[in-house]
């Protein structure tokens, strides 16, 4: 392996930090520098000692015998994988130095191979209709692929790849943070029955998907994500009959117990949803922004797959033509969350099928509606803090739920729409 030494100053060191700053930055971004360097923070600051990159735990593909070229011109598909291959074999890591690698084949990842860029400046394109990189199981470990982290790197799809990052049948436990996805026309990230992954600071842009969870993709985490300007959706729960991880899981196929947590679905006009669940149980969204989607900010479709999905403090901002929720789900759960947007006369923001709990909400104007569109009528809709459920006398006089609000009563088959201060019966038509 070449190991020359390969200097680092105090001014670049603070350079490459940008904007940021060693204050803002913090202790995690020069224990990261540690990690990659191999020294101590003092002397990755200061410069008081020659530095080597990478150290003894990691290979760098622009190496010998890799030789990865960080031009862009050629294609580096084959050095990377040697590279990855070679980390594997001798527990290595995997050290992307600034520069641009273009690749035509896709990189696989090794079992409990952790790899590192050093930010935007280590830019992974696209020059072929690819999965870029694929983390699957390996030999016959029914354990899968697990552990190791992803870190400081840019995925650049170029408007060619298929695929940014596929968690094949089965992933576990690895950790993907400060990763920029771009420009990929298909998802930015796949996972096919792969659990308990950790994803924090991934920002995903232009990509035909956000985020794809198959066939019992469970107990993932998602922290201060982005998802901008998706071309059809932003959050993906489907399952996929094709991909190896079908009927292999313990989740029935549901996407099942995945958390989103202060994450952005925002900008674009071209995606119809910014959550689309297909099939998925108890999944939930904290503190999250959802602004993407002409149709629907969140889709559940009606079905028996779909149950249990929770929306925690979350903004729905919506443009005229989009409901904020369309729960065609099992008991979906809408709590302190705000609804706005809309600049036209009784938009239907809340599209209800089968007992959804709208709890503390705030809507921004009394005009718009909450409907119910199918399912069990007589529970429908459940509004707390008071119980509401049956007929008219047990539902709620609440102004904040805006006037416009409407319910099926089973009781008279009449439609109770509230006015702001009592319901009035229609015919339902």
């Amino acid at each position: 392996m070449n190991n020359d030494n390969k200097q680092i100053s105090r001014r670049k060191l603070l350079a490459s930090l940008g904007t940021l700053g060693v204050g803002a930055a913090g202790a995690s971004l020069l224990s990261g520098v540690d990690k990659v360097y191999g020294n101590s923070v003092t002397n990755a600051v200061y410069g008081s000692a020659a530095l080597n990159v990478p150290s003894s735990n990691f290979v760098s593909v622009t190496d010998a015998p890799f030789g990865a070229d960080p031009t862009g011109k050629n294609d580096s598909s084959k050095a990377i994988n040697d590279a990855f291959a070679y980390a594997g074999q001798n527990g290595k890591a995997v050290f992307f130095p600034g520069g641009t690698y273009l690749i035509k084949n896709t990189i696989s990842v090794p079992l409990h191979v952790s790899f590192y860029g050093v930010g935007h400046a280590s830019e992974i394109r696209a020059a072929a209709p690819i999965s870029m990189f694929t983390f699957a199981s390996q030999g016959t470990s029914e354990y899968g692929n697990r552990y190791g982290e992803m870190s400081g790197l840019y995925i650049n799809g170029n408007q060619i790849a298929t695929i940014g990052l596929e968690l094949a049948f089965v992933v576990v436990e690895r950790l993907f943070q400060a990763v920029q996805i771009e420009n990929v026309l298909g998802p930015a990230i796949r996972m096919d029955s792969s659990q308990n992954n950790t994803f924090v600071s991934v920002n995903i842009e232009r990509c035909t998907q956000g985020i794809v969870l198959l066939n019992g993709a469970g107990n993932n985490a998602f922290y201060r994500c982005e998802i901008n300007d998706p071309g059809d959706v932003g959050i993906l729960f489907d399952s996929n009959k094709s991909l190896t991880g079908y009927g292999k899981n313990a989740f029935h196929n549901q996407s099942t117990g995945n958390e989103f947590d202060k994450c952005i679905i925002e900008r674009g006009t071209t995606a119809n949803y910014g959550v689309l669940i297909k099939t998925g149980y108890r999944n939930v969204f904290w503190n999250c922004d959802i602004v993407a989607g002409r149709l629907a900010k969140v889709k559940i479709e009606f079905g028996d797959n779909q149950s249990l999905n929770g929306f925690y403090r979350c903004a729905f901002t919506c443009s005229d033509n989009a409901v904020a929720v369309s729960g065609g789900g099992y008991r979906t759960m809408i709590q302190d969350s705000i609804i706005d947007g809309y600049t036209g006369t009784n938009p239907t923001c809340i599209e209800v099928f089968k007992e959804t709990h709208i709890i503390n909400c705030h809507l921004s104007a009394k005009t718009y509606k909450i409907v119910n569109k199918a399912g069990d009528q007589k529970y429908n809709i459940r509004f707390e803090p008071l119980n509401a459920m049956g007929s008219t006398e047990d539902r709620p006089n609440h102004g904040h739920m805006g006037v416009g609000v409407q319910y099926f009563n089973i009781t008279t088959g009449m439609l109770e729409i509230w006015n702001g201060e009592v319901w009035k019966s229609v015919a339902y038509q």
